[in-house]
Order: C-alpha cells, then structure tokens, then sequence
C-alpha cells in the first residue's frame, strides 16, 4: 500500500516589487559619469574659444583703429564693452582713443566667461597692444 502524505505546499507568487534594484542604480549611474566626464570638459573648451575668439577680434580692432588714426590724422575712439555681448568685458578707461602722432589714452581690457580671463593692454605712449602679454 501507498502511503499519501497529507501536507501540501502551496506557492504564493511575490508581487512585483516597486522601484529599481541595487545592480540598475549602479549602472545608471556609471553611465551617468561617464558621460558628465567626457561633456564636461568639452564644454569648458568651448569657453575657452569663446574668450579667445573674442580677445582677438577685439585686439585686430583695436590694430585697425590705431592704423586708421594715422593714416586719416583723426582721432579714432574703440569702446570694449560693446564688441561682443557674450562675454564678459572690463576695459578701464570704458573707451580707448588712438591719437594720429602714434599715442593713445592706452588701458587695460579683460574678456572673461567662467574662470577664463584673458587681458589686452594698450600702451598710452606707444599704442602697442599687448593680447595676454604677447605683442599684436
């Protein structure tokens, strides 16, 4: 004779949980560093380009006023703060005037954006202008 055991298992199904588990979380957020890692930096480059683009126009503009003051014996007046709208400028005195003997009322501009500050200086004697310390 068999013998027919009396208890009987029941299996109840787990409702599904609500939310991620730990191994998602981990690779959501290693994809999430990994992508701020290369964006980051990218970004911090354009800045810079940006600043540097807009010192040198500005620098090649102050050339050309100095080289039109001599060449029509006028005085030619450049304001720095209103060359380029996106990035930051500090020129002090507020306008730079070249004179037709070769002089100038000289000055200090600063382009910034974020940590990035290149300075253009403008001799008051000589009119040389210095872009970061190097001669244009």
């Amino acid at each position: 004779m068999r013998k027919i055991s009396s208890t009987m298992r029941v299996e109840r199904k787990s409702a599904p949980s609500a939310g991620f588990t730990l191994l998602e979380l981990l690779v959501a957020l290693s994809l999430t560093g990994l992508i701020l890692a290369v964006a980051l930096p990218a970004s911090f480059g354009l800045l810079d380009r940006r600043v540097q683009s807009t010192a040198s126009d500005l620098a090649q503009r102050l050339i050309a006023a100095r080289v039109e003051a001599q060449r029509t014996g006028e005085r030619v007046t450049i304001e720095p703060a209103a060359i380029a709208p996106n990035v930051a400028i500090t020129a002090e005195p507020e306008r730079i005037e070249f004179l037709p003997d070769g002089t100038s009322s000289g000055g200090l501009v600063e382009i910034s954006s974020g940590d990035v500050t290149i300075p253009i200086s403008v001799s008051w004697h000589s009119s040389a202008i210095l872009l970061d310390g190097n001669p244009q």
